[in-house]
C-alpha cells in the first residue's frame, strides 16, 4: 500500500462520520438521501422544492453536502485510478444497502 493510501485511511473513517451525520440531518429535514433530484435541488439552493421549505436544517445539510463532495473530491485526486475504483465500488454497496433497508 502507498504512503497517499495510508494516509487517507484515518479520514475514512472521519468521511463515514460525515457521511453518518448527514444522513441523520436528512432524515430530520425529511430528505431521502438517495433521492437525487432532492439533493440536487438542495445544492442548488431551491428550498422551495423541498417537504418542508423552512426548515433550517436545509441549511446546514446543504454545507455538510458540498463539505462531503469537496473532501471526496480532493481525495479522488490523492489516491488515483486504483484508489478511485476501490472507493466507487464502496459506494455502490453503500447505495445498494440503503436500497435494501428501504424496500
Amino acid at each position: 500500500m502507498n504512503d497517499t493510501l495510508l494516509a487517507i485511511d484515518p479520514a475514512r473513517h472521519e468521511l463515514a462520520a460525515l457521511r453518518q451525520a448527514i444522513k441523520h440531518l436528512a432524515v430530520r429535514c425529511g430528505i431521502d438521501i438517495a433521492d437525487r433530484a432532492s439533493i440536487r435541488a438542495l445544492l442548488a439552493g431551491d428550498l422551495a422544492a423541498l417537504p418542508d421549505a423552512d426548515s433550517p436544517n436545509y441549511i446546514e445539510l446543504r454545507t455538510m453536502l458540498s463539505l462531503l463532495y469537496r473532501l471526496e473530491d480532493s481525495t479522488s485526486e490523492d489516491i488515483g485510478i486504483d484508489g478511485l475504483q476501490r472507493l466507487w465500488r464502496q459506494h455502490g454497496e453503500i447505495i445498494d444497502a440503503h436500497t435494501r433497508r428501504n424496500a
